[in-house]
């Protein structure tokens, strides 16, 4: 409802277009379940639609990530808050994150320097209090996958770019309305994170874990290995005199 418009009007190049669907929609999205009290899925949806909006915040807003990554912490209960607090490691990313962008910020006179920190340990704050609710944070971590797949299907058909007179395709790069647009490193760097969680721990983090075609694949696995288990005892009586 997000993403994939959002990807489809890269995918036919239309860059702005695709920022104000899919930042009118997110805020919408926020601002609803916020006045709803829905304070989790607030969380979930920006988790879940992660890779499109660092992809697009140069375009539009760019402090947009940092910006609903505070609206969304701060708008999460009172007992989430408690629970982060007593959390001594998310309290110094958080504080070490603020002061490195500080330092950055005094030294520079730009607030961008190294904002990257922040959005860093919100997001790491945000995974963190969604880990506790399993029902919120696999949604979550399912929809950042097919958010990633769905940013580089949408920069797939206007990869080919002309570096020193040859085109060149890299994959998560793309030039779209005359402008620039993804990093291959960021792009591959979702790409392999949700590889890792599909296998990772049986894959229970997507909820494929006690799947049938699993279990199958064991009674599958055990099958195989009865053949070479009969065929040994066969052959025990045989090699005694």
């Amino acid at each position: 409802m997000v993403v994939l418009p959002s990807a489809a009007a890269l995918a036919v190049g239309q860059l702005d277009p695709a920022c104000i669907y899919f930042y009118g929609m997110l805020a919408i999205i926020m601002f609803y379940d916020i006045l709803q009290h829905r304070h989790l899925h607030v969380m979930a949806v920006l988790l879940a639609t992660t890779p499109m909006l660092i992809l697009l915040r140069g375009h539009l807003f760019y402090s947009g990530p940092q910006a609903l990554y505070v609206l969304a912490l701060l708008q999460a209960p009172l007992a989430e808050w408690k629970r982060m607090r007593r959390n001594r490691l998310v309290v110094c990313l958080n504080v070490a994150a603020f002061l490195y962008w500080g330092a950055s910020f005094a030294f520079t006179g730009n607030y961008a320097s190294n904002s990257r920190a922040l959005e860093l340990s919100f997001t790491a704050t945000l995974i963190y209090l969604l880990a506790q609710h399993r029902a919120y944070f696999r949604p979550a971590l399912l929809g950042f996958a097919l958010a990633a797949i769905a940013v580089g299907a949408g920069l797939l058909p206007n990869g080919a770019m002309g570096l020193g007179g040859e085109q060149v395709f890299r994959l998560g790069l793309a030039r779209v309305g005359g402008h620039s647009i993804g990093n291959p490193i960021s792009f591959g760097t979702t790409i392999v994170m949700a590889l890792l969680l599909t296998i990772s721990m049986g894959g229970s983090w997507f909820g494929l874990n006690g799947r049938p075609k699993r279990s199958g694949t064991r009674a599958l696995n055990r099958s195989r290995s009865t053949p070479r288990t009969h065929s040994r005892m066969w052959l025990r009586p045989a090699a005694q005199p």
